[in-house]
């Protein structure tokens, strides 16, 4: 669970300047196996609902991360 607003924007923020349009697997990476901030099973869940939403899934899934934790 992240420890605030600010630790999550910090997260999410370095995961948008690493990739141009192919972030997942790195994101994938850095909040389930480094941050441990959710299950393997957890982030595919948050993955298939943000590809139904409108926009990109990254920002998607930060949207959905944040209404969860704050």
């Amino acid at each position: 669970m992240p420890a605030s607003p600010a630790e999550m924007f910090r997260v999410f923020n370095a995961l948008a300047m690493q990739g141009f349009g192919g972030v997942l697997a790195v994101a994938q990476r850095e909040l389930v196996e480094r941050q441990r901030w959710m299950s393997k099973d957890e982030f595919l869940a948050l993955l298939s609902i943000g590809q139904v939403l409108p926009g990109p899934n990254i920002v998607n899934m930060a949207l959905i991360v944040g209404q969860r934790f704050h």
